[in-house]
């Protein structure tokens, strides 16, 4: 149950450096198209000797990635 089709991300970047090298401007995007996607998932079996399980006798636990991401850099060289 924890297993997933494959999956692709769709990241980005740009990034403008001044002509005398002294400024750094970039902005970068990750999950652009904002995918819900599983990174790990563990399936648990409940043993035998406990009868009564309110799960149905499996237990799961699943990571997820991070959401649509932006950041934005400012550096300045000296």
């Amino acid at each position: 149950m924890t297993d997933q089709p494959a999956y692709g991300l769709f990241n980005a970047g740009l990034a403008f450096t001044t002509t005398d090298k002294a400024w750094r401007f970039s902005i970068d995007g990750k999950n652009l198209t904002n995918r819900y996607y599983r990174v790990a998932g563990y399936d648990f079996a409940v043993r035998r000797s406990v009868p009564h399980s309110f799960i149905g006798g499996l237990s799961q636990i699943g990571y997820y990635g991070p959401p649509r991401t932006y950041t934005a850099t400012i550096q300045y060289h000296f």
